[in-house]
């Protein structure tokens, strides 16, 4: 074999595998019209207004959280290869009382060809507790179905509902 024959065959070995490599998700991407009774009660994420894939469209949404109207924006870490349901979340852009609030966790409880309806779960965190929440509190919540892109589902917490 020639050094231009063993080059050539090493580099179609690496760009076949570049090919079939999967990427690393943990998370089923859904429009309104898949959604079906069996995602009741998983959790979930949602994208607002637009498809946020790869990172690179961030919105923003406002909701209201202990009888203030607040703005949230997506947090997303996904490269277009790697996305994992923990890194998904709506943070808001300020403060209030003195707590920055995440959106981690979303339940979703029912929808209709109208609305959407969930429990959200907020985290309340201080600037020394950035990591670790100081409280968590939950409301029921409903929102247009204009207002949502798609549902990211948590794959585990999907598959685990089905084995049951």
């Amino acid at each position: 074999m020639t050094i231009r024959n063993f080059i050539l065959a090493i580099l179609f070995l690496v760009l076949s595998e570049s090919t079939y490599s999967q990427d690393g998700s943990d998370i089923i991407y859904l429009k309104l019209n898949q959604l079906d009774k069996s995602y009741i009660g998983d959790t979930v994420q949602i994208d607002f207004y637009r498809r946020s894939f790869g990172g690179l469209k961030i919105d923003t949404v406002q909701l209201v959280v202990e009888n203030i109207y607040l703005k949230f924006k997506e947090h997303r870490v996904d490269d277009g290869y790697n996305n994992w349901f923990r890194g998904q979340y709506l943070e808001s852009i300020e403060k209030i009382n003195g707590y920055i609030i995440r959106v981690r966790k979303l339940v979703l409880k029912s929808f209709t060809s109208n609305s959407t309806n969930f429990i959200l779960y907020f985290d309340f965190y201080t600037d020394k507790s950035k990591n670790t929440p100081v409280k968590t509190e939950s409301i029921d919540v409903g929102f247009a179905n204009e207002m949502i892109a798609e549902i990211l589902v948590s794959a585990e917490s999907h598959n685990k509902k089905l084995k049951n």
